[in-house]
């Protein structure tokens, strides 16, 4: 039997790898192999640039453009780990990517507002697909301008602007917008109604939290198309979800992470069969984790927690199965939490970046827990004789 190697892989085959490869890797090494490997990187048309701003990446980018064809970027991620970057280096470097024209991906990570200007006219002349914007910086009303003009004149679907909140009543949506995701930090009730009002085509929307409290105008309703909502840390009534669940009946996939000071409002969240039901006729996938800080807490019967959610509707009708968690990190903080299974990458607030002990009630069974940056480390099997937790 004749061993494979590298170079007699299909083409096929090879861009599959290249998919797990760098960009240095790529070109540098797998097209200095030989001749055919050289001649397939040449041809490759899919390469994503992650950098760090310096001037080993400027180098790094002038080298690609020499070996490379320079519509065979297709994705380019930029990150300004450094302060007090000279404009001249910017100018260098944003001068040596112009000659990537198929970029179709760009990540734009905690650079200065006026130099994320320069990034954006040049964002201006590209067709991309996604953008995603990250910055440290408080931004001012000319960079919205900048992000409008470039969904006006790209081909732009995803727009993940996870530091943004109320500051989103500055882009302008041009009519006819394409985008199908929208991802930002907050924004009110009514500027929510706006983007689904003129964001037609919008899938998934993703956001901390609306704030109901400020200039909310209750009768702004409407029937949304969207499919996915995902709200990841908010702390808003059941019934101030209901609200703004009613403008969009056609959820198929809801994903929240709810935060609550007491249990007090725990008996409203047993009345999710009910809004279910009445108002999200189509929801298929639904994921929680809602947790309650109260060092109050004592006498807590995990089982009790997780029984209304164990009736007919979730278990057979639904296949959304909930378990309940205890969290302690000392004797004076502790969570109460429960949530839909499996629990994956749940985060657990206040302790994400702790290692803490925990007791689970999954399956109707007890296991001793330890979480560390908010994942199990270790699940054992344990014995409650009574189920109710000091």
């Amino acid at each position: 039997m004749t061993e494979t190697t590298l170079t007699d892989l299909p083409v096929e085959i090879l861009y599959h790898v290249f998919r797990y490869c760098d960009a240095k890797t790529i070109i540098c090494r797998i097209g200095a192999v030989c001749r055919r490997l050289h001649n397939v990187v040449d041809q490759y048309k899919q390469i994503e640039l992650k950098f760090e701003l310096d001037w080993e990446m400027y180098w790094a980018i002038k080298k690609i453009s020499r070996a490379n064809h320079p519509d065979a970027v297709s994705s380019l991620s930029v990150l300004h780990g450094k302060k007090d970057i000279p404009h001249w280096t910017i100018d260098s470097f944003i001068s040596a990517i112009r000659s990537f024209t198929n970029i179709r991906h760009l990540s734009l990570c905690y650079i200065e507002y006026k130099q994320l200007h320069q990034y954006l006219k040049y964002a201006s002349t590209l067709r991309l697909v996604s953008l995603l914007i990250k910055s440290g910086d408080t931004l001012n009303r000319d960079t919205y301008s900048y992000i409008s003009v470039v969904i006006e004149k790209s081909n732009l679907r995803k727009l993940h602007l996870s530091n943004f909140t109320n500051e989103i009543r500055y882009i302008s949506w041009p009519r006819g917008c394409q985008l199908t995701h929208l991802t930002i930090k907050s924004c009110n009730y009514n500027q929510h109604i706006a983007i689904l009002q003129q964001l037609p085509n919008l899938h998934t929307f993703q956001l901390n939290t609306v704030d109901l409290t400020q200039d909310s105008n209750p009768d702004a309703r409407l029937n949304s198309q969207l499919a996915c909502l995902i709200l990841k840390d908010c702390s808003l009534s059941i019934e101030q979800l209901k609200l703004l669940l009613s403008n969009t009946p056609e959820l198929r996939d809801l994903r929240l992470n709810l935060r609550y000071k007491s249990l007090d409002s725990i008996g409203q969240i047993y009345n999710w069969e009910i809004v279910v039901r009445t108002e999200l006729n189509f929801l298929d996938k639904f994921k929680f984790f809602i947790s309650y800080d109260n060092s109050s807490i004592n006498g807590i019967d995990l089982h009790s927690v997780v029984l209304p959610f164990q009736t007919p509707f979730w278990l057979i009708e639904k296949r959304w199965f909930v378990a309940s968690e205890y969290l302690f990190s000392n004797s004076y903080s502790r969570i109460i939490s429960f949530y839909t299974m499996p629990a994956i990458g749940i985060r657990y607030c206040a302790y994400n970046k702790l290692t803490i002990n925990g007791v689970l009630f999954t399956n109707d069974k007890y296991y001793g827990v330890k979480h560390n940056e908010g994942r199990y480390i270790d699940k054992i099997e344990s014995n409650v004789s009574n189920g109710i937790l000091q």
